[in-house]
C-alpha cells in the first residue's frame, strides 16, 4: 500500500534510518544531547537537494541509549524489529557504537557515527 507522505513523497520513495543517540543518562553528556539534531539538520540539509538520492526522502527514526550498551541494544533490536525497515544505523557515543557495530552485521547493516567519521578524517 502507497500512503502520501509530506512532499507528495510514497512510502516506496521513503528511505528509513535508525538512530541510536546518548541523550540522556548519569554522564550528561552535551555532546551526546547535540547528536540527534544534528542528524535531524544534516539529513534536512539531505532532503533539501535535489541532486542527491532525486526521487527520495531520508526519514529518522530514533531513540535515547542513554550512553549504556545494553540500553542501546536494546534500542537497536526495537528499531530493526519494528516497522518499517531501516536501511542504515546512526549511533553515538563509542561504547554504544562498538556493541551496534558489532551486531548490525548480523543484519548487513552499514553503521554511521561522529566518532568513527572522527577517526577516520585524523588518519
Amino acid at each position: 500500500m502507497l500512503v502520501t507522505v509530506g512532499g507528495g513523497y510514497t512510502d516506496s520513495n521513503v528511505l528509513h534510518i535508525g538512530g541510536i543517540f546518548p541523550i540522556g543518562g548519569q554522564a550528561g553528556w552535551q555532546g551526546g544531547q547535540a547528536c540527534m539534531p544534528a542528524a535531524r539538520l544534516a539529513l534536512e540539509d539531505v532532503n533539501a537537494r535535489k541532486d542527491l538520492l532525486p526521487g527520495y526522502v531520508l526519514k529518522l527514526h530514533s531513540n535515547d541509549s542513554e550512553c549504556e550498551p545494553g540500553l542501546g541494544a536494546s534500542v537497536m533490536y526495537n528499531l530493526l524489529y519494528n516497522e518499517p525497515t531501516k536501511l542504515m544505523l546512526l549511533a553515538g557515543c563509542s561504547t554504544v557504537c562498538t556493541t551496534v557495530a558489532e551486531a548490525a552485521k548480523m543484519w548487513n547493516l552499514v553503521v554511521v557515527s561522529p566518532l568513527i567519521l572522527e577517526h577516520c578524517l585524523r588518519a
